[in-house]
């Protein structure tokens, strides 16, 4: 009897630590569990660092995301008093529901694009990108939705003429999918979920040929399911994901546990 319990026990925490490992990783600047967006904006035409970045947001104002002196304050005061008539105003200078991080200054590639990158809770799904460049012109892009969880978009002002002191719907911006990337994860969830299990099962004492075959099969089927739910993200959109993503996960325990 006491055998029995204790194979639960390890298939138990087996099954729930296959699940919590291979979740969508967390940025590497959050040390909790709980995976957090980011946000990867790379500018193409533009051809100095003297520029500032933020996103504009309808969020309210509760949390304060960037502090920055008077005399900073002065000097992009064009982006940070902005808000326009349906209340987009800058994320980082002006502040969101939730906190979120980001780099208003960007950081050369060497293959002319400037990267900047935004991460925590407060990632917004829908917002705009606003750059204040160094003659003091601000240029606003089309709203912007965003799809994946761990989002790249390229935001291209080559050739726009940039003669206003607000320069309204400049540039075209583009959401990579990282297709060979999504399917590579899927393979190595996968692939290291079944190890972890065959481990496991070895430990617990299933030697058998058929024991390795229905558990190997098991594990392939319901983590093949699980993660197709990742590859929706395209469409849908992470954030509408991971609800179905934990009930799947969930729905996944109890079919494991039965089979096993």
């Amino acid at each position: 009897m006491m055998r029995i319990v204790k194979r639960c026990i390890l298939l138990t925490v087996a099954i729930i630590a296959t699940a919590m490992i291979f979740a969508p990783t967390a940025n590497a600047a959050d040390a909790s569990f709980i995976p957090k967006p980011t946000l990867k904006i790379l500018v193409r035409g533009i051809d100095t660092r003297n520029y500032t970045l933020d996103l504009l947001v309808q969020d309210e104002k509760n949390t304060i995301n960037q502090i920055i002196s008077d005399k900073h304050i002065i000097a992009i005061k064009e982006l940070y008093y902005y808000e326009d008539e349906e209340g987009y105003h800058p994320a980082l200078l002006g502040g969101t529901k939730r906190k979120l991080y980001g780099e208003m200054k960007g950081y050369w590639q060497g293959n002319g694009e400037y990267e900047h990158n935004f991460w925590y809770t407060g990632v917004p799904e829908n917002f705009k990108i606003a750059i204040l460049n160094e003659e003091g012109k601000l240029i606003i892009s089309k709203i912007v939705h965003r799809k994946q969880y761990h989002s790249t978009m390229i935001f291209d002002i080559t050739d726009e003429s940039i003669t206003e002191s607000v320069n309204y719907d400049i540039g075209k911006v583009k959401e990579t999918i990282p297709f060979v990337r999504i399917i590579m994860n899927f393979l190595l969830r996968v692939l290291a979920s079944l190890l972890i299990m065959g481990y496991v099962a070895k430990l617990m004492g299933f030697k058998s040929k058929k024991s390795r075959t229905v558990i190997i099969t098991t594990k392939t089927i319901t983590q093949s399911l699980i993660n197709v739910i990742f590859i929706l993200q395209i469409n849908w959109g992470m954030e509408r994901v991971v609800e179905p993503y934990l009930y799947a996960q969930l729905a996944a325990l109890v079919v494991e546990m039965i089979v096993f």
